[in-house]
């Protein structure tokens, strides 16, 4: 506490600016979360409720974005919601909690770099300044969002990646002595959790560039040292603990990270790709404005400008510090070549992994580890051109440089970020609107989906919100998926879309939806049935499932959707439904087939076929007869491998016309 004070003594300016940081970053996590959910951002807060409401973490009825999250503070944040009953102050005290963590982990690397207390102080100005490269914050994925707010998503799994960098340093210098061995244990559970939820991400970004600076030391000091071989028996259990932890949710979950479908850059994309990774480094840190005909002169193009001097100021330092390695290679310590090592490795694999998707921007956040290695190194340079320089007036521009460009960057930034809080009045009237009718499921049907479906979720724990591109095609992305299948709730259901997307639809639905209200800005319709008409799970996906003719993932042939969705078919033999393709299930299932017999001119006794089948081969059937509303199949599907095909199809005899209603599929409790 002494050292603490005498440093703000010595150095109240980057002290002082450090403090206001710190304040703001508390201010904003614990009463403005709220405010800035952004599109991804309202998933993790709505992981959190889930999480705790089934107290369990490979959730039920979910469906997954690229990772389970579990790299993230929803697990904190999970624990403190249900202390707290309150989402937005749950997750702002988990992020301040990693925040925290974070801080300590970038201290303890500051130490093994042998940066002074006054330098530390600058690189932890520079490390909490936000860079908001323009004012449009829909979906937060710029850096401040992704580390230290809102969603804080990187936070956590860059933490670990700087957290293995520091006790390779400590082990590599002083070996495993003291709390060193406990940290080391903890960093390899941290890895083998992340590498279960987010895949080969720290292996790839953190581990390979800490294993690639121990085999450079290696070549450079020729010689083994007890230190040395230790540091490399544990960057290699760091290795295995990320392996194991990918290979553990496959088997566990059967889970795969969307790290399994990279690709490589091809040669005609590797120039667009190169060029979109450093777009991407000048956006992550607003440099350039992503926008057009922004004037300079304008208040928002001088921010710019303090952003740019700002960056150019790390830059130098790095530049500085990378030229120390040549010149000064007696005192290169391990940890600089480790950061350059990240630095490195980071930058070639984004280069050589085809990751931009046609953008002419990278997604920064996935450059937000090379930004905080460059910052580190920057601060070192920048304090190695102050300390050895015995040019006053170049001192005095340099810190006076960062001092300005940091206080600037900071009020532009969270002067439009008060500009882009979201409106939540939109969605209070929503939910006011909602509020006046007894139906628990609430649908929205639309071209994409708008921001404030997604938040609303957050907000309204009364309603479940399911959303579809159409009647019958979810969109489904990082959110719950309870009350999808029409048989898990058949009680009074409310759509909500625009006037065009509610002409668009088939009469059968229409048919079902009232007009109620107007809700919102006015440009939405508020409609109510008095059943569940909509289902956008089909096959298994409960004790109890029903799947009409048009839920997706049925096909049709030869007939048609009569007024109230039934399926008619036209006489003609053949399979009139199948689908739809789902996983085959453990255990036994009875599915009932719901028909009418319309037409039978020949007189049949059997007018048709429905069976049960995987992988395309016919495991149950039974005859449909004339005088039968309903037939049932038991099916006992042990046995199947579970990433075979379920099927189930129904087959028309020559002239038969029937009506095809639903098929109800419930398993049966042994």
């Amino acid at each position: 506490m002494r050292n603490a004070i005498a440093l703000v003594k010595r150095h109240p300016i980057p002290a002082l600016i450090l403090l206001a940081e710190v304040c703001l970053l508390i201010y904003f996590n614990l009463f403005e979360g709220k405010n800035y959910m952004g599109y991804d951002a309202s998933v993790y807060y709505l992981q959190t409720i889930e999480t705790w409401e089934q107290k369990k973490l490979f959730l039920d009825n979910w469906e997954w974005q690229t990772t389970l999250c579990w790299d993230s503070p929803i697990l904190l944040s999970a624990l403190l919601y249900g202390i707290l009953g309150d989402v937005f102050l749950a997750y702002g005290l988990s992020c301040l909690v990693f925040i925290a963590v974070f801080a300590a982990v970038l201290y303890g690397i500051g130490t093994q770099l042998a940066l002074s207390g006054r330098f530390k102080l600058w690189f932890f100005c520079i490390l909490f300044t936000p860079y908001l490269a323009g004012i449009e914050v829909n979906n937060n994925l710029g850096y401040f969002f992704m580390m230290f707010f809102d969603s804080s998503a990187y936070l956590v799994k860059n933490c670990i990646i700087f957290f293995v960098l520091y006790i390779s340093g400590q082990i590599y210098s002083k070996g495993l002595e003291g709390k060193t061995k406990y940290l080391a244990l903890i960093s390899l559970i941290a890895i083998y959790v992340s590498s279960m939820s987010s895949g080969f991400y720290v292996l790839v970004f953190g581990i390979l560039p800490a294993i690639i600076c121990y085999v450079i030391c290696l070549i450079l000091t020729n010689h083994l040292r007890r230190n040395i071989i230790i540091n490399g028996v544990y960057l290699f259990l760091c290795a295995v603990a990320a392996v194991i932890g990918k290979i553990s949710v496959a088997l566990i979950y059967a889970y795969q990270s969307q790290d399994t479908t990279a690709i490589l850059t091809s040669i005609g994309q590797f120039w667009d790709n190169f060029f979109a990774i450093f777009s991407g480094l000048l956006a992550l840190t607003g440099v350039i404005p992503e926008y057009e005909g922004i004037s300079i002169f304008s208040a928002n193009g001088i921010g710019y400008l303090f952003r740019l001097l700002l960056i150019f100021l790390i830059c130098c330092g790095l530049v500085i510090a990378l030229y120390g390695i040549k010149t000064r290679r007696a005192e290169v310590n391990y940890t600089v070549i480790n950061l350059v090592s990240i630095i490195s490795v980071n930058l070639l694999m984004l280069m050589f992994c085809y990751t931009s998707y046609g953008s002419p921007i990278f997604e920064y956040r996935y450059l937000i580890v090379v930004f905080i290695a460059s910052m580190l190194l920057g601060v070192l340079g920048i304090q190695y051109i102050v300390s050895t320089n015995s040019n006053r007036v170049l001192r005095v521009l340099i810190q006076s440089g960062l001092c300005i460009s940091i206080i600037a960057t900071n009020f532009y930034s969270y002067y439009y970020l008060n500009l882009t809080r979201y409106d939540s009045v939109f969605m209070q009237t929503v939910m006011g609107e909602v509020d006046k009718y007894d139906a628990a499921v609430v649908y929205h049907i639309g071209n994409g989906i708008p921001s404030w479906v997604r938040n609303i979720r957050v907000l309204d724990q009364k309603h479940f919100y399911n959303t579809g591109a159409s009647y019958n095609v979810p969109l489904y992305w990082g959110t719950y998926t309870k009350y999808a299948d029409a048989g898990q709730y058949a009680g009074s259901t409310i759509l909500i879309c625009a006037d065009e997307d509610y002409q668009a639809l088939p009469d059968f639905i229409k048919n079902k939806y009232v007009y109620q209200s107007r809700v919102g800005d006015d440009t939405l319709g508020l409609y109510l049935a008095d059943d569940n008409p909509l289902d956008y799970k089909v096959g298994i996906s409960g004790e109890v499932s029903l799947d009409y003719m048009y839920s997706p993932g049925i096909y049709t042939a030869n007939g048609s959707f009569d007024r109230e969705g039934y399926f008619e078919t036209n006489g003609t033999e053949g399979f009139a439904i199948w689908g739809p393709y789902t996983a085959v299930p453990e255990g036994i299932y009875q599915f009932t087939l719901n028909y009418e017999v319309m037409s039978n001119p020949n007189e049949l006794q059997q007018v048709g076929e429905f069976d049960v089948a995987v992988d395309a081969q016919r495991i149950a059937v039974i005859p449909l007869t004339p005088g039968e509303q309903s037939v049932t199949l038991e099916v006992d599907f042990d046995g199947y491998t579970p990433t075979g095909q379920l099927e189930y199809r129904t087959y028309v005899s020559t002239g038969v016309q029937l009506r095809l209603k639903s098929v109800e599929i419930v398993k049966v409790l042994e």
